[in-house]
């Protein structure tokens, strides 16, 4: 079975996989989720979820005052692309990935 969620969901259905692998029984669902928390990196790391689509974070919030600053100047307005990137067990600790799943860390 395939399982996908975003946000409190993802983490929910997690944890509750999580734990059910502890008590021993099998847990065959694959979880995809969409959306990035310390909890879900975490769970990703232990390859409870099998893989994120994380939004570039930082690259939204530089493209927000981009658009808000040619608001003011008056420019017009163009369509903008939002980079994300799909992770899972075998690009977690790629140098893009790292930037995105770990924005805290140098």
């Amino acid at each position: 079975m395939w399982v996908e969620l975003d946000g409190d969901a993802l983490e929910a259905i997690g944890q509750a996989k999580k734990e059910l692998l502890k008590t021993g029984r099998p847990a065959d669902a694959r979880i995809y989720g969409a959306g990035r928390s310390d909890a879900v990196t975490s769970l990703l790391e232990e390859r409870v979820i099998s893989a994120v689509g994380v939004r570039n974070e930082y690259n939204i919030g530089y493209l927000g005052i981009k658009t808000a600053v040619d608001g003011i100047r008056r420019k017009k307005g163009e369509n903008v692309q939002v980079n994300f990137i799909i992770a899972d067990g075998t690009n977690l600790y790629s140098p893009e990935n790292e930037r995105i799943l770990f924005p805290f860390v140098s």
